[in-house]
């Protein structure tokens, strides 16, 4: 049967993303200087105030990883769930959660195909890796596990940021593309792919979402999004 290959490639990079959470990876490593306390304040503090949580709430942090996120929004009261697809890395967030004395509930899971038992008021993809993942079936799967009117927080790196850097870095080790919106190291076949804003937006509607708020930055002072903004932050509520 002719294929495209896309679902070849879909697989491939799943299979690269995998292994670079996995114990020999580099993700811990290339991420250490991320990983501070400074930088878990200021996070779990954009969550909370950007989705407005509160005590009641059932909330879910996708890609969790080692659950730094998901262990301190329970250590501050509220009910939230860790998934990840990575055994290794999910071991870890068990274990922090385990010495801290905190019970958590972490679930081995994929992004393309969301099914859980669980309905959540309040959803968080926070400074994920969108490699190997399929916008559409992931915005659905969301939609599908969230009550009517939560609200879902998808965020990722700005794209006109980086374009602006490689711009002025041609010697930079990454490269783009700009019929495929990818960015990939120049050594590597596949890249990741970047979205735009109205791009964003129409798979938003599509999947049942309303967009209600756009930040920019790291924090919520740091106001709503902009061209040269750091982040592209989407605040969606399910209809």
């Amino acid at each position: 049967m002719f294929t495209d290959g896309s679902s070849d490639i879909l697989s491939i990079r799943v299979n690269m993303s995998k292994k670079y959470y996995e114990k020999m990876g580099s993700y811990l490593e290339e991420h250490k200087l991320y990983l501070t306390q400074e930088h878990l304040k200021r996070d779990t503090d954009f969550i909370s105030q950007s989705l407005s949580l509160t005590k009641k709430d059932k909330c879910l942090d996708l890609q969790c990883a080692q659950g730094r996120l998901t262990i301190e929004l329970t250590k501050r009261g509220f009910k939230i769930d860790g998934l990840d697809f990575s055994d290794y890395m999910l071991g870890i967030a068990r274990s922090e959660s385990e010495q801290a004395n905190i019970d958590i509930n972490f679930i081995k899971g994929d992004l393309n195909n969301l099914r859980l038992p669980r309905i959540y008021t309040k959803v968080a993809l926070y400074f994920p890796d969108l490699d190997g993942i399929n916008l559409d079936n992931f915005l659905l799967g969301v939609s599908r596990i969230m009550k009517s009117r939560g609200l879902f927080l998808y965020d990722q790196d700005n794209l006109f940021r980086i374009w602006d850097y490689l711009t002025k870095n041609s010697d930079s080790s990454f490269s783009f593309n700009p019929f495929t919106m990818e960015l990939k190291e120049k050594r590597k076949r596949i890249g990741n792919r970047y979205y735009v804003f109205p791009e964003l937006k129409n798979k938003f509607e599509k999947a049942g979402f309303k967009i209600v708020r756009v930040y920019g930055g790291w924090t919520i002072d740091d106001g709503e999004y902009k061209y040269n903004s750091s982040r592209l932050r989407i605040i969606a509520k399910k209809d």
